[in-house]
């Protein structure tokens, strides 16, 4: 029976990201906090640093998705996702205090993808922004 576990681990190690550990704290602040929402989108494409877990089901809004007539709130749930996601993973990382900082920078990302809509869409787009925002502070964890 061992034997078996060993191989299925081995077949599936590709599927999880490789551990992290307290080295890769600054790399996991820079790409959350100071970071351009474009540039963060380039290292998730290429998945770099490939230490972190870059998996992302977008935006999990029932009904309402990453995406709608006012807003695209894709990559800020992309970063969001990676926050989560990490965080967790981090010594130190997943605290209250921190979450809170993680959301709020998911509300400045949806603001700075409200801020290229057309001027008709803006203040729905700001909406939306704060729905989600309150969402994640309602179900995100501690």
């Amino acid at each position: 029976m061992g034997w078996a576990l060993a191989i299925l681990v081995a077949a599936t190690s590709h599927l999880a990201a490789p551990p992290v550990d307290t080295a890769d704290v600054d790399d996991f602040r820079r790409l959350m906090f100071s970071t351009p929402l474009l540039h963060f989108a380039v290292a998730a494409e290429r998945q770099l640093p490939p230490q972190f877990d870059w998996t992302t089901d977008w935006c999990s809004a029932p009904m309402i998705g990453s995406t709608g007539r006012s807003f695209d709130f894709t990559l800020p749930c992309r970063r969001h996702d990676f926050a989560y996601r990490n965080a967790k993973r981090l010594p130190g990382e997943w605290t209250a205090p921190k979450r809170r900082r993680i959301d709020e920078q998911f509300r400045r990302d949806m603001i700075v993808t409200c801020s290229t809509r057309p001027i008709d869409q803006k203040v729905t787009c700001r909406s939306w922004a704060e729905v989600f925002f309150r969402a994640v502070r309602i179900a995100g964890g501690p």
